[in-house]
């Protein structure tokens, strides 16, 4: 961040962002993915869990995804879980991938 001065002599602080920061998703991605392999798990930033064809999705984390798989796997809709495994820093990219 940095200090500035606005036309009207009002002072105020502008976001330059932090490179190192806006990497961290991807990092963090890079690191599930070998602990996947280690575990056999299939962790992500985001996971989707339901319908292929659903209308409707639920976004959600921590312990409620449980609940809401429950929900979906004796509702007779189709519904969708996104689940949240990496909320800060939020990445678009990797929302968009599930």
């Amino acid at each position: 961040m940095s200090n500035y001065i606005s036309e009207n002599n009002s002072i105020g602080i502008k976001w330059q962002g932090n490179t190192y920061y806006d990497k961290v998703p991807d990092i963090v991605n890079n690191y599930m993915e070998k602990i996947n392999n280690i575990a056999g798990t299939n962790y992500k930033p985001f996971n989707y869990y339901g319908s292929k064809t659903a209308k409707k999705a639920i976004v959600a984390m921590g312990s409620v995804c449980e609940t809401i798989k429950e929900v979906i796997d004796n509702l007779d809709e189709e519904l969708g879980l996104v689940e949240v495994h990496l909320y800060r820093p939020f990445s678009t990219k990797h929302l968009l991938n599930v």
